[in-house]
């Protein structure tokens, strides 16, 4: 399936659901490490070997080890209805959330990699006024490399203007700043702020197809804990708003 095309609800229920299969039977080669070596009770070393194993071997093999670790951690695998809904939902009646909430449940259907990306642009819109001066070579690049965007690209957006400054964040709530993080830890803060932007705790114990992508034990930062949530109520509904932009090859996935 492609950007230009339009599918139709059948297509696009049949490419949704084998996205999902293809992900889910292939999860034991991405999900985070953590999660093998609690099932198995082994180490990091351990796993390493094991997990090559897997890789070399057929699907046949890999689902039924796939089905054991989204069994051991619980993930809640999502319904056909949920995985049709729009990228961005209404707030239900009554909810406390004034912003469009992002259907959490597309980022299943991602291959992982584009998955974890996602999770970190979500982590740079709050950082939007950091990311905005960014001049060093090196800060960039790392941020083409977690994206797969260029920083000026994914700044073109007049929403991203006017962002919390980081000094001011730094010094409320004590936000670290962006050169401390890396990869896997640019993605943890996204996904917790994503569960903020759908109304749940940063760490909900909702285990998605998603989260086994993150280490299964997850600790809220304090300052996170902290973060008035006007500060930054918008920012998953710009993201997944930006998405079919952003990842033309899955505009039919979000638009």
């Amino acid at each position: 399936m492609t950007a230009a095309s339009s599918p139709s609800p059948h297509q696009r229920a049949a490419a949704l659901l084998e996205r999902y299969r293809r992900n889910f039977a292939n999860a034991v080669c991405w999900a985070h490490p953590s999660w093998t070596c609690a099932l198995l009770g082994i180490d990091d070393s351990r796993c390493a070997v094991w997990r090559a194993a897997l890789e070399r071997a057929g699907e046949a093999t890999r689902i039924p080890c796939s089905q054991a670790i989204a069994c051991a951690a619980g993930v809640a695998r999502p319904s056909l209805d949920m995985l049709l809904e729009p990228a961005l939902r209404r707030p239900a009646r009554g909810s406390t959330v004034a912003a469009r909430i992002p259907n959490l449940a597309l980022l299943d259907v991602l291959p992982h990699e584009l998955g974890l990306a996602v999770l970190r642009m979500r982590a740079l819109c709050l950082r939007s006024a950091e990311v905005r001066v960014v001049i060093d070579k090196r800060t960039r690049s790392r941020i083409l490399a977690w994206t797969g965007i260029h920083p000026d690209h994914f700044m073109q957006d007049p929403r991203s203007i006017g962002g919390a400054d980081a000094a001011w964040l730094k010094a409320a709530v004590g936000m670290p700043p962006l050169a401390s993080h890396d990869a896997l830890t640019l993605s943890i803060e996204g996904w917790m702020l994503l569960q903020c932007d759908t109304g749940a705790p940063p760490s909900s114990d909702t285990i998605t197809l998603m989260r086994l992508a993150l280490p299964r034990s997850l600790a809220t930062p304090h300052w996170l804990a902290e973060l008035a949530p006007r500060l930054d109520a918008f920012g998953g509904e710009h993201l997944f708003a930006r998405l079919p932009r952003l990842l033309p090859e899955y505009a039919w996935l979000f638009g």
